[in-house]
């Protein structure tokens, strides 16, 4: 995701070599942050305010400082500040920086859970000011993130009911922040899902990707896909809203994080839905994808992977269109040359350009996709091949590959160039798994 909007979302972390142990190395920082704590318990609100602010920067430094400060006992007095501070402005500083202390770190999210702080932020979503109710918004998107117990404690203290007129409000701080923080509680939870969209989220999300700020649209890009998981009536309430046109723009995007967001989102509204696929096809979506096969760093190219794979996924037609974009000898040559992760996605979009298709079969197999296939069968281990909670940005998806389409989907395994007489078949550990005939060979 985009964070380059300062006010609204907190700075990516700035990855300060900090030690993991060592006491005389940590002394120092230990130094700096003690005198913040204690800071936060002054009579005067000014101060309180300064300390709160500062110990947000120091959080930016990654998960080492965030732990010292959160050690040193910073949670109880940021909590205090929020429910009991003098102004809008002492609240927002501890909403600050308790985000940045939730943010990605699980017993960090305990702490401040366990402190009492979901039940005032949610009532942070009901201030008159906008950035009040924005930066309340960006602590329950951190707190939500990853845990299913909290998802389901903020949506019972009533915060979708707020958040979703959020979308519609005039300070983009508010439609960003409540775009996140929504699509973190649709993560992985079919319920929310279904309640965030009978709130009436998809519309004014489906807008919000049409934003002129990138990190509103992406942030409106992450919480769709969060929406229609394995969900085929948000994906089609997507469609409906509009929301294939921009999508596909996004893939066009200048912005790296926009681009490979909106890649991301795309497979998970084509997963299973030949109406969206074709639709995107009919968009445009191919050429961009199979571009975005080339770009470094290769992070930025895994979610392309999946798109393409999802478009293609039982779609003759869109088999066609991206074997015609070009698609075949790059996803071939990343089976020889690029890392673990990287060869599993590309076996993943080739098995889903194979399936059913006899020409891209025998195409594939005479660039030479056989042999590092066989590596890769022998090398990987491979889970159900399905879009799930664990797709993206990070995700560990070396194991979606290959074997999986021999094991549970027949015809699927590109055959070899016709063999010379009396060559070894280095296929017959998965033979039983796949069928091919001495006619397709031949062709």
């Amino acid at each position: 995701r985009s964070q380059s909007h300062i006010q609204q979302h907190l700075h990516p972390f700035r990855q300060r070599p900090l030690p993991m142990s060592g006491l005389d190395q940590v002394k120092p920082l230990i130094a700096e942050v003690e005198p913040l704590v204690k800071k936060l318990k002054s009579k005067s609100s000014e101060s309180r305010i300064e300390a709160a602010l500062k110990l947000c920067e120091l959080a930016k430094e990654g998960k080492v400082m965030q732990t010292i400060i959160v050690e040193n006992g910073a949670v109880k007095p940021l909590i205090k500040m929020l429910t009991s501070g003098e102004s809008m402005e002492e609240k927002g500083s501890a909403m600050f920086t308790l985000a940045s202390l939730a943010r990605g770190t699980p017993a960090h999210q305990h702490a401040i859970v366990k402190a009492g702080a979901l039940e005032q932020l949610v009532k942070e979503l009901q201030a008159t000011n906008a950035g009040e109710r924005s930066k309340a918004a960006l602590a329950l998107a951190y707190l939500a993130e990853g845990q299913f117990e909290y998802q389901e404690q903020i949506w019972e203290l009533g915060a979708v009911g707020h958040l979703v007129p959020m979308l519609s409000s005039q300070s983009a701080g508010d439609r960003s922040n409540a775009a996140l923080a929504l699509g973190r509680l649709a993560e992985g939870n079919p319920e929310n899902q279904r309640a965030i969209a009978a709130a009436g989220a998809i519309p004014p999300l489906v807008a919000q990707i049409k934003a002129d700020q990138e990190w509103e649209r992406v942030d409106a890009i992450f919480a769709i896909s969060r929406l229609v998981e394995e969900s085929s009536k948000n994906q089609k309430a997507v469609a409906e809203a509009g929301g294939i046109e921009p999508l596909s723009q996004a893939l066009k995007a200048d912005s790296p994080a926009e681009r490979s967001n909106a890649a991301f989102c795309v497979a998970r509204l084509a997963h299973s839905c030949k109406p969206n696929q074709d639709a995107f096809a009919q968009a445009g979506a191919i050429v961009p994808l199979v571009k975005e096969l080339v770009i470094e760093p290769p992070g930025e190219r895994r979610n392309a992977m999946y798109a393409l794979a999802y478009l293609a996924q039982g779609n003759h037609e869109n088999q066609e269109a991206i074997t015609a974009a070009g698609a075949l000898p790059i996803l071939v040559e990343k089976l020889r040359q690029s890392n673990q992760a990287e060869r599993g996605e590309a076996a993943l979009v080739l098995a889903c350009l194979a399936k059913g298709h006899d020409q891209n079969k025998v195409a594939i197999g005479l660039m030479g996709a056989h042999e590092p296939l066989v590596r890769e069968l022998k090398i990987q281990n491979f889970e159900p091949l399905s879009p799930s909670r664990g797709m993206g940005p990070g995700a560990d998806w070396t194991a979606r590959s290959w074997r999986n389409v021999a094991q549970h989907e027949k015809r699927l395994i590109i055959p070899p160039v016709p063999s010379i007489p009396g060559q070894v078949d280095e296929t017959s550990e998965i033979a039983e798994a796949v069928e091919t005939t001495a006619g397709s060979q031949a062709a």
